[in-house]
């Protein structure tokens, strides 16, 4: 259950350079990250970009690709240990364990940067799919997903296989929303007069996790009520 970790490149200036544009663009985002601003943070000349990358585009979809190839072997690694510590004990896995082992890069201690730029990649993927994200997509998440539906339907046994994919989609979408809240506005605190705060990350990722498993486990018959915003006769 583990996929080949994409190498690091040998040049130790051109890992830097990966390091470098790994943290501004999860800062700023691609856009608003100039190459100057890279080299500057690497401790590099500016065309070393262009040396070891080719172009800022270039970089950009090398910096995408290796933190989502580091995720998922991460993710699949722990998934296996959960896997065969469950199947050792005779027992089911802990739902709770494996959700969070997906929303841990996004949102465990530390790993604020590695969340957003994951955010960034997936959100661009959805509302502008490229060649270069389908590929990435492909390679490395589907795999990954595959991975944890067959998780699920040992944790939540009986469940159709179709439905777990479902609830495979609307947690990875509600964990990519939660992850990219704006903190410093806190619209959560403003909405709950302060009784509640995106800020708190502990609160909120054990929030997140409590809606995921109880909507992977969800087994009524719940459907779309049409009509509801018509206005009566």
């Amino acid at each position: 259950m583990s996929l080949k970790r994409l190498s690091e490149p040998e040049a130790p200036a051109a890992r830097r350079i990966l390091d470098a544009a790994e943290l501004l663009f999860s800062r700023q985002g691609v856009v608003a990250t100039s190459v100057r601003q890279i080299t500057r943070e690497a401790e590099v000349n500016v065309a070393s970009v262009n040396y070891y990358f080719g172009s800022k585009d270039d970089l950009a979809e090398a910096v995408f690709e290796r933190v989502i190839a580091r995720v998922t072997e991460e993710r699949l690694t722990g998934l296996g240990h959960i896997l065969s510590a469950a199947a050792a004990a005779g027992e089911a896995p802990d739902l709770a364990r494996i959700v969070s082992s997906f929303v841990e890069p996004y949102m465990g201690d530390g790993n604020e940067d590695q969340g957003v730029l994951m955010a960034r990649f997936i959100l661009s993927h959805r509302l502008e799919p490229s060649d270069t994200t389908r590929r990435i997509v492909g390679e490395y998440l589907n795999p990954m997903a595959r991975a944890y539906v067959d998780a699920f339907a040992k944790a939540v046994p009986g469940a159709e296989t179709g439905d777990l994919f479902w609830r495979y989609l609307l947690m990875v979408s509600t964990t990519i929303l939660t992850s990219t809240e704006d903190r410093a506005a806190d619209r959560l605190s403003a909405l709950s007069e302060g009784r509640a705060s995106v800020a708190d990350r502990g609160v909120a990722r054990d929030a997140l996790v409590a809606f995921a498993v109880a909507g992977i486990r969800n087994s009524a018959p719940v459907a779309f009520v049409p009509g509801t915003l018509d206005q009566p006769d």
